[in-house]
């Protein structure tokens, strides 16, 4: 079914020269014989493409069992396939968008970043102009909350789990800058 084949036209073939894409046919077969002939350990799982009817591939995974007789020499071998193209597809998918997202993150945490900057910046420079006490203090706090928040940006930007903050490293850094 995989093949796209009937069992009439499977039946009997030389597998590694009909099925298997040239470009792996040599590696997989020199694996197999390997195995048959007890020169490496079995290979319970293995990974490759196989050809069907319509001249495309589909990636096969192989669960693998040696069959052997009562003085333990190998006699055959009991191999299963499971169709897992769209499976790796997916995966690859997943991936690729994880990888995207990861850059997207990364562009949005330098932009916020330097926007805290570049407000924290225009709040010192305002504050060293203004002559008014009460004026000045507005400033500095409102700086200070700047300042609380990057930090709080940052601990979560650079935490590998957001859903245990090292609050205790936050709390040391924002009472530090305060005092």
């Amino acid at each position: 079914r995989i093949l796209g084949l009937s069992e009439e036209h499977v039946l009997g073939k030389n597998w590694f020269k009909t099925f298997i894409p040239e470009n792996d046919r040599e590696n997989v077969e020199n694996v197999f014989r390997q195995i048959i002939q007890g020169e490496t350990a079995n290979v319970e799982y293995f990974e490759n493409e196989i050809l069907t009817q319509n001249a495309g591939t589909r990636l096969m995974a192989w669960h693998n069992t040696m069959l052997r007789d009562e003085e333990g020499q190998i006699t055959g071998a009991l191999s299963s396939g499971e169709d897992i193209t769209e499976r790796r597809a997916a995966e690859d998918q997943i991936r690729n968008s994880l990888s995207e997202k990861e850059v997207l993150l990364k562009e949005i945490h330098h932009r916020v970043k330097n926007n805290m900057q570049i407000i924290q910046s225009l709040l010192n420079l305002q504050s060293e102009q203004i002559g008014d006490e009460n004026y000045k203090k507005l400033l500095i706090d409102s700086n200070n909350r700047i300042r609380s928040m990057s930090l709080i940006h940052e601990t979560l930007y650079r935490s590998e789990d957001i859903s245990n903050l090292d609050i205790k490293s936050y709390f040391n850094e924002i009472v530090t800058h305060l005092m």
